[in-house]
């Protein structure tokens, strides 16, 4: 691991174009959804508004009742579940309370440790890759170009 407390210049080969990379910074992506940001670590978690809407999205991809063993709180186990519902349940069991356990669940709280479970790899999320034609395509450069600051070749 390299530590640098300092910029760092890095020259590519295509006429014109340098990569800077400063220590401790990270930028949000474009075109990635909000809550993806928090997810992948590219938005600080700490900083995330709603964090219940990147449980939502995780949520829509893993099934976080069945990996954190959940029961619905006052519900009917057949619903889908909600994220306030998600985060409510998990605050229940982890013990996570306002006004130091006497008071309303923290689902605030909750949420924040789901996302962070996630960025640390305890939940696995993955994506399949699109066929190398589409990458190629002239679909994709046009669906990618508007989030580029120059042309592509």
């Amino acid at each position: 691991m390299c530590i640098r407390d300092s910029l760092q210049h890095i020259p590519l080969k295509v006429e014109r174009i340098t990569l800077i990379d400063c220590p401790g910074l990270a930028f949000p992506v474009l075109g990635v959804p909000r809550p993806m940001q928090a997810v992948i670590g590219t938005h600080q978690i700490a900083q995330t508004r709603d964090p219940q809407s990147a449980v939502a999205y995780l949520a829509s991809r893993i099934p976080l009742e069945t990996v954190y063993a959940l029961k619905k709180i006052g519900g009917d186990d057949e619903d889908p579940w909600s994220a306030y519902e998600l985060c409510e349940s998990y605050a229940t069991k982890r013990g996570y309370h306002v006004k130091r356990g006497k008071g309303a669940v923290d689902t605030q709280r909750a949420a924040i440790s789901i996302i962070t479970d996630a960025y640390e790899g305890r939940l696995v999320l993955s994506f399949q890759a699109p066929p190398a034609e589409f990458l190629t395509s002239k679909a994709f450069l046009n669906s990618i170009s508007p989030l580029l600051f120059s042309e592509i070749f």
